[in-house]
């Protein structure tokens, strides 16, 4: 993060004031701080300290100490705007009387589209809002349906999709109702057949699948500019015919890329270098039919990978400098051909679905990142399969993709570890796909301030 000039020059008789002012701000951002993630504030915070201390002198910080403590009704009047606030708006930044989507992308054989809910807060149904054309073309075919991860990736900007029957990929503005402009189409992903996106600020890295029989799989990298994709010279990492990459993901600082091959049973580490070029810290083989993958949200160094050909899930640790190595595995024959995951926000607990058994399977992770299975809920009753995941803005609903039976359902989290802690809300069809969507991708519009701004 690049921490922020100061915004004054701290030099006349009014200094007094104004770093009073400054005190009582910055008694709001430790709240804020309380409330929220607050690593960011944490920084900002650190730095304006510095700044102010470095032109004050000790006697004038004396007095504004002073001066600060006989103003402490004005803090809490502030606290108490700030605590009042974030209950309007919500502890995690999200604004209550904003707006959540939830998107999937259609994929039959044939021209593709993004197909749009909007999710409400309170009871987590999802209303279809509409479908939009992406340009591509999708591709209904069993080596892209249920066997790829983040066909669809938000960067809080633009929403980007694959189209694995044109191999290209098209990005989209999002409107404050939730519906979508087409910015761009046709941008080649760098190979054929793309499966999956992985973004970290401006870069991108796209998984292709290949043809299974000539062209092989790659890894290929580009540079965002706001709506726009360069492809990085020299960035793309050629794997073999029939590897079938699944999922790529960055960890949180962006500094590790992960992609697992589904058919060749393997895990790739690399280190990104500041050029934005991979280059492979280590390649974990014999993890059997290797689909999702997760990084633990808490606990950095860990990732999880569901394994198809076992069923089941397992747990990495990946230390810095990029090896990797099983903490353990979990054997889970019920499930049939475990596949995707997410992982809760403080990384304790963990849902696995599986598309043949049309379960989801609750995990609990420890604090060395070891997984335990706990319970599964089963939706085969509701449609066929059970892919992507994702949670809701707070967290109180999981929705998972029914790919084979053209689905997407709700599920409300509770507290409980039988029924993999999920009761279910609401199914609802996905308009124009084949027994063939993939991709689902959650997206936060703020709320509007009485002047209609976001």
């Amino acid at each position: 993060m690049t921490l922020p000039q100061p915004l004054w020059n701290i030099e006349d008789d009014n200094i007094f004031h104004l770093i009073a002012i400054y005190k009582i701000i910055e008694q709001i951002f430790y709240c804020a701080v309380t409330f929220t993630d607050g690593q960011n504030l944490s920084l900002v915070l650190a730095s304006c300290r510095r700044t102010v201390h470095s032109k004050i002198s000790l006697p004038w910080r004396l007095q504004l100490m002073s001066f600060y403590r006989s103003q402490r009704r004005i803090a809490l009047l502030s606290l108490f705007f700030l605590v009042m606030s974030m209950l309007a708006f919500g502890a995690d930044g999200g604004a209550r009387n904003g707006k959540s989507f939830i998107y999937t992308l259609s994929n039959p054989s044939g021209p593709n589209s993004v197909v749009a809910y909007e999710v409400s807060a309170e009871t987590g149904q999802l209303t279809y809002t509409g479908s939009y054309a992406t340009g591509g073309l999708g591709q209904a075919t069993d080596n892209i349906i249920a066997v790829q991860q983040s066909a669809i990736a938000w960067n809080g900007h633009f929403l980007f999709v694959v189209n694995p029957g044109s191999n290209d990929l098209s990005v989209f503005s999002v409107n404050a109702d939730g519906s979508l402009d087409l910015v761009r189409h046709g941008i080649p992903s760098g190979g054929n057949g793309p499966v999956s996106i992985a973004i970290h600020g401006n870069l991108m890295y796209v998984a292709n699948i290949g043809d299974d029989s000539v062209i092989p799989a790659n890894y290929t990298g580009f540079r965002i500019d706001e709506g726009r994709l360069e492809p990085i010279a020299g960035s793309t990492v050629t794997l073999n015919v029939l590897d079938h990459p699944a999922t790529v993901l960055f960890n949180d600082d962006g500094s590790l890329l992960a992609g697992s091959r589904g058919i060749a049973g393997k895990v790739d580490v690399f280190q990104v270098e500041r050029s934005g070029l991979l280059t492979r810290t280590a390649e974990l083989p014999g993890q059997p039919g290797v689909l999702g993958l997760a990084f633990n949200p808490v606990r950095k160094s860990q990732l999880m990978g569901a394994l198809t050909f076992l069923p089941g899930a397992a747990s990495y640790a990946i230390s810095d400098s990029g090896d990797i190595s099983v903490v353990n595995t979990i054997t889970d024959v019920p499930s049939i051909d475990s596949c995707w995951e997410v992982i809760s926000k403080d990384g304790s607990k963990a849902w696995v679905s599986a598309p043949m058994s049309a379960s989801i399977t609750l995990y609990q992770i420890d604090q060395q990142g070891a997984l335990t299975r706990v319970s599964a809920h089963g939706t085969a009753g509701l449609g066929a399969g059970a892919a992507d995941l994702t949670f809701d803005a707070h967290e109180r609903f999981l929705y998972v993709l029914k790919s084979f039976g053209n689905k997407l359902h709700a599920m409300r989290l509770n507290d409980s570890l039988a029924e993999a802690g999920v009761e279910d809300v609401q199914t609802v069809d996905i308009p124009g796909s084949q027994l063939s969507a993939i991709g689902l991708q959650r997206v936060d519009i703020a709320g509007e301030d009485s002047n209609g701004r976001r």
